[in-house]
């Protein structure tokens, strides 16, 4: 019940599920009161829940949409410092490596998560910060971010997009080459409806900053794209986002 052990992969992760984790902290201190069995009921509790935390976040990070997936990596925040600080109650060393490995994974993404984490968790003690490996977990956000920091400011004429890895198909593999090229912004591409529908739904599914319609007159009809000052405006706003977290963990974590 707890655990759903018996449900399909896709129902693995529930708001239930999130809310009880965010709890489970105040479950491990009650059941700590049993130096043996309490304990060791708390780590298994915590070592149950872990699973389908991790493989819900794995599967957020493999949607190619970028709000819904920052969103929803977000939202596990909570359950994800909840588990956290778990382990610190019962002394679950282990499990904490594991999910302190998970979040330090070589993906910007998972960001968002490890910051939504450190958020929820902050007001803890100090201790806790260093037996629940947050604040191993606020070295690796504070040392990603400095990095991404560190990266030049996209110039004024530089309008190339980076098409996220996916489909490689030959419709892909040219808007690829369009969207790369730093001084085009147009480009006229006569396309049947299915092949446009292709090219409309790989832009819409990663929110490119692309605008896209058919100009219907000659056979095949004309995709017209144009990239958007939108690819500027959402760099300079992560920018600006970057540095609002860098400079809280450097206030709350102490991190230089």
């Amino acid at each position: 019940v707890w655990f759903g052990r018996d449900r399909p992969a896709y129902m693995s992760w529930q708001p239930q599920r999130a809310s009880w984790l965010e709890s489970l902290p105040d479950v491990c201190e009650a059941l700590r009161t049993e130096p043996e069995a309490g304990v060791q009921v708390g780590r298994l509790l915590s070592d149950a829940a872990w699973t389908p935390l991790r493989e819900s976040a794995a599967e957020m990070l493999r949607s190619p949409t970028p709000s819904y997936r920052d969103k929803a990596l977000r939202e596990l925040g909570p359950a994800v410092a909840g588990l956290l600080v778990s382990t610190a109650i019962v002394a679950a060393a282990e499990l904490r490596e594991e999910v302190v490995a998970f979040l330090r994974q070589d993906h910007d993404d998972l960001v968002v998560c490890a910051m939504s984490a450190l958020r929820a968790a902050h007001k803890t003690k100090r201790q806790t910060h260093r037996e629940s490996g947050l604040d191993v977990i606020a070295r690796h956000c504070a040392a990603r971010l400095e990095a991404r920091l560190a990266r030049p400011a996209r110039a004024a004429d530089d309008w190339s997009i980076e098409l996220p890895q996916g489909c490689r198909c030959e419709l892909c593999q040219t808007l690829d080459a369009f969207l790369g090229d730093k001084t085009r912004r147009t480009f006229e591409w006569p396309l049947a409806e299915q092949r446009r529908r292709h090219v409309h739904s790989t832009i819409d599914q990663n929110e490119l900053p692309v605008r896209h319609q058919t100009r219907r007159s000659g056979r095949p009809y004309t995709l017209e794209l144009s990239k958007t000052d939108a690819l500027f405006a959402r760099e300079r706003e992560t920018r600006q986002h970057d540095q609002t977290d860098l400079t809280w963990l450097g206030r709350t974590f102490a991190v230089r």
